[in-house]
């Protein structure tokens, strides 16, 4: 079988399956489980699929929309976390700018700054490309299209290797427990990585992020210095008053906006 019909016929499983094991993609296509890695790391790097360890599995959609879909909600609360955020940096500080609608408003509030920004957004580096004041470090990795993203291994290891003054946290949704729980498996370790390698951790959510599910952990309350959200009426939001609570109870510091 060529090479290229065999890495169709795992994309098909992929598809089909959502992941594949390497053991039993090997005894299904009657090769080794060295070819077998070989295929699903050339797989990877085209963006065709994710790897993960033991075998690959499908790229996710974004069932909340991509990034122009979702630039626009929340807008004036958005500004206004951004604008709050941006108080938290002092000139000379290396920040680190995880991916998102929100912290893209926040690179804008960082044009002219003289620090350096380390990010996985290529919408937050485009917005800073404009600074020369700015220096600006863009982390490796496999494309994330849909929320021009950088993620994978290679963002994870090359955020191993930097150390930040603060980093500025998205989050899909919120759970009333505190945790910011996500959907997309390859946005969790980015984050996870952003959160080991910063003094101190800052996230951004506006109050639409409340109450909704998500599969996967990407961080507790304890793990957040400083929340920034936007202020509400009496009505609040879906689990907000509970996530907020659980964040003071953690000693993080909450800013409403």
């Amino acid at each position: 079988m060529l090479a290229s019909s065999r890495r169709n016929l795992i994309l098909e499983k992929v598809r089909a399956n959502h992941e594949v094991s390497v053991v039993e993609l090997s005894a299904e296509l009657g090769v080794s489980t060295a070819t077998v890695r070989r295929d699903l790391d050339l797989l990877s790097a085209d963006g065709r699929l994710v790897r993960v360890h033991g075998g690959g599995e499908a790229i996710e959609t974004d069932p909340d929309g991509t990034f122009e879909e979702t630039t626009d909600r929340e807008s004036s609360a958005k500004e206004a976390i951004a604008r709050a955020a941006a108080l938290f940096v002092k000139d000379g500080h290396t920040v680190l700018l995880d991916i998102g609608t929100t912290t893209a408003r926040l690179a804008q509030q960082l044009v002219g700054r003289q620090i350096t920004v380390i990010t996985s957004s290529l919408e937050a580096a485009r917005i800073l490309a404009v600074s020369e004041a700015t220096n600006i470090v863009v982390l490796g990795g496999m494309l994330r299209r849909s929320y021009h993203s950088l993620v994978g291994p290679l963002t994870e290891s090359n955020l191993q290797m930097v150390s930040a003054d603060i980093s500025f946290l998205s989050a899909a949704t919120i759970s009333w427990r505190g945790e910011l729980l996500d959907n997309t498996g390859t946005e969790v370790p980015v984050k996870k990585a952003m959160i080991a390698a910063a003094d101190k951790v800052n996230l951004l959510a506006d109050s639409s992020k409340f109450g909704g599910g998500g599969l996967l952990k990407a961080a507790t309350a304890s793990e957040i210095d400083v929340f920034i959200t936007n202020s509400v009426g009496d009505e609040g939001s879906a689990g907000r008053a509970e996530a907020i609570a659980c964040f003071r109870q953690a000693g993080t510091e909450v800013v409403e906006a």
